[in-house]
């Protein structure tokens, strides 16, 4: 596989987790959310948003997107629409 493709599938991943784990705070944030815990949560929703910004905003990510996009017909179906996506975003 190449390595443009590996690093951007690996930071897609990265990314897809810490969005996962904003989804279960948020959850628990709106149904079980402790009286006290409200400010917490929002810290740490914060923190999490934060980190995935900083992933989806490496320059070397952006540039692995952009070198694979130039390239993108050589990409099977999935890869070459995800690198698409993320052009485009």
């Amino acid at each position: 596989m190449d390595e443009a493709l590996k690093n951007v599938l690996g930071t897609v991943e990265n990314e897809e987790r810490y969005l996962h784990a904003l989804k279960i705070i948020d959850f628990d944030l709106h149904c079980s959310c402790p009286e006290m815990g409200m400010n917490r949560q929002g810290e740490l929703i914060a923190d999490i948003d934060k980190q995935a910004f900083r992933i989806r905003n490496d320059a070397a990510f952006i540039q692995d997107v952009l070198d694979l996009y130039e390239r993108r017909d050589a990409l099977e179906g999935p890869e070459r629409a995800l690198i698409e996506r993320r052009y485009r975003t």
